[in-house]
Protein backbone atom coordinates (compact mmCIF):
# COMPACT_ATOMS: atom_id res chain seq x y z
CA UNK A 1 0.00 0.00 0.00
CA UNK A 2 2.72 2.23 1.04
CA UNK A 3 5.05 2.70 -2.13
CA UNK A 4 8.87 3.77 -2.16
CA UNK A 5 8.42 6.08 1.10
CA UNK A 6 4.76 7.63 0.20
CA UNK A 7 2.79 7.90 2.68
CA UNK A 8 -1.07 6.75 1.79
CA UNK A 9 -4.13 8.17 3.60
CA UNK A 10 -7.08 6.54 4.08
CA UNK A 11 -9.80 8.75 5.52
CA UNK A 12 -7.26 10.64 7.47
CA UNK A 13 -5.82 7.68 8.69
CA UNK A 14 -2.61 6.47 8.13
CA UNK A 15 -2.21 3.42 6.19
CA UNK A 16 0.41 0.89 6.80
CA UNK A 17 2.13 -1.73 4.37
CA UNK A 18 2.09 -4.64 7.35
CA UNK A 19 1.67 -5.07 10.99
CA UNK A 20 5.62 -5.29 11.45
CA UNK A 21 5.70 -1.03 10.37
CA UNK A 22 3.41 -0.58 12.64
CA UNK A 23 5.19 -2.33 15.48
CA UNK A 24 8.09 -0.81 14.63
CA UNK A 25 6.56 2.41 15.19
CA UNK A 26 5.00 1.89 18.28
CA UNK A 27 8.58 0.39 19.60
CA UNK A 28 10.44 3.43 18.32
CA UNK A 29 7.39 5.80 20.22
CA UNK A 30 6.07 3.70 22.42
CA UNK A 31 6.53 3.38 26.32
CA UNK A 32 9.55 2.01 27.17
CA UNK A 33 8.65 0.72 30.37
CA UNK A 34 4.96 0.12 29.92
CA UNK A 35 4.36 -2.14 32.65
CA UNK A 36 6.21 0.32 34.96
CA UNK A 37 4.04 2.63 34.23
CA UNK A 38 0.60 0.70 34.92
CA UNK A 39 2.65 -0.16 38.10
CA UNK A 40 3.25 3.40 39.23
CA UNK A 41 -0.41 4.22 37.94
CA UNK A 42 -2.81 2.08 40.25
CA UNK A 43 0.15 2.68 42.84
CA UNK A 44 -0.70 6.00 42.92
CA UNK A 45 -4.41 6.18 41.75
CA UNK A 46 -6.95 7.90 44.18
CA UNK A 47 -10.53 8.12 43.65
CA UNK A 48 -11.21 11.75 44.43
CA UNK A 49 -14.26 12.58 43.22
CA UNK A 50 -14.88 10.02 41.09
CA UNK A 51 -18.08 7.59 41.63
CA UNK A 52 -16.61 3.78 42.31
CA UNK A 53 -17.88 2.96 38.59
CA UNK A 54 -15.74 5.70 37.14
CA UNK A 55 -12.85 4.72 39.44
CA UNK A 56 -12.89 1.56 38.45
CA UNK A 57 -12.76 1.99 34.82
CA UNK A 58 -9.27 3.74 35.41
CA UNK A 59 -8.27 1.55 36.96
CA UNK A 60 -8.88 -1.80 35.11
CA UNK A 61 -7.45 0.45 32.24
CA UNK A 62 -4.08 0.95 34.49
CA UNK A 63 -4.33 -2.80 35.73
CA UNK A 64 -4.65 -4.59 32.77
CA UNK A 65 -0.75 -3.64 31.94
CA UNK A 66 0.97 -3.94 35.52
CA UNK A 67 1.14 -7.64 36.29
CA UNK A 68 -0.71 -7.61 39.25
CA UNK A 69 -3.06 -10.23 40.06
CA UNK A 70 -5.33 -11.85 42.74
CA UNK A 71 -4.90 -10.74 46.07
CA UNK A 72 -2.40 -7.73 45.24
CA UNK A 73 -4.60 -5.69 42.83
CA UNK A 74 -7.39 -6.38 45.41
CA UNK A 75 -5.40 -4.41 47.97
CA UNK A 76 -4.21 -1.39 45.34
CA UNK A 77 -8.09 -1.30 44.22
CA UNK A 78 -8.93 -0.84 47.96
CA UNK A 79 -6.11 1.51 48.56
CA UNK A 80 -7.15 3.58 45.94
CA UNK A 81 -10.88 4.14 47.41
CA UNK A 82 -12.02 6.79 49.29
CA UNK A 83 -11.56 6.32 52.88
CA UNK A 84 -15.39 6.25 53.91
CA UNK A 85 -15.68 3.23 50.92
CA UNK A 86 -12.74 1.62 52.33
CA UNK A 87 -14.10 1.51 55.53
CA UNK A 88 -17.68 0.53 54.34
CA UNK A 89 -15.64 -2.43 52.34
CA UNK A 90 -13.72 -3.88 55.23
CA UNK A 91 -16.69 -3.44 57.28
CA UNK A 92 -18.63 -5.93 55.02
CA UNK A 93 -19.78 -9.09 57.11
CA UNK A 94 -18.98 -11.41 53.50
CA UNK A 95 -15.54 -9.89 52.19
CA UNK A 96 -15.93 -10.03 48.21
CA UNK A 97 -13.11 -12.75 46.87
CA UNK A 98 -12.51 -11.90 43.31
CA UNK A 99 -11.77 -8.73 42.11
CA UNK A 100 -15.00 -8.12 39.87
CA UNK A 101 -16.89 -8.80 43.23
CA UNK A 102 -14.82 -6.09 44.97
CA UNK A 103 -15.98 -3.77 41.80
CA UNK A 104 -19.16 -4.51 41.99
CA UNK A 105 -19.46 -4.18 46.02
CA UNK A 106 -17.31 -0.73 45.68
CA UNK A 107 -20.25 0.39 43.15
CA UNK A 108 -22.96 -0.54 45.45
CA UNK A 109 -22.03 0.88 48.12
CA UNK A 110 -20.84 3.81 46.38
CA UNK A 111 -24.16 4.19 44.39
CA UNK A 112 -25.93 4.11 47.73
CA UNK A 113 -23.82 6.46 49.86
CA UNK A 114 -24.45 9.25 46.76
CA UNK A 115 -28.52 8.25 46.65
CA UNK A 116 -28.02 8.92 50.48
CA UNK A 117 -26.12 12.38 50.22
CA UNK A 118 -29.12 13.71 47.17
CA UNK A 119 -31.68 12.61 49.72
CA UNK A 120 -30.68 14.29 52.45
CA UNK A 121 -30.32 17.49 50.12
CA UNK A 122 -34.17 16.89 49.08
CA UNK A 123 -35.42 15.96 52.59
CA UNK A 124 -32.81 17.43 55.00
Amino acid sequence: MVESGDQEHDGGRQVFEDAKELLEIRKTFGDPNEEDTHVFQITTMVQGDKTADEHMQDFKIAAHGSGYVGTLLIYEFKWSLNKGLQEWLNNLEHWPITIKDWYNEAMQLDCQWRQACTEEKIFG
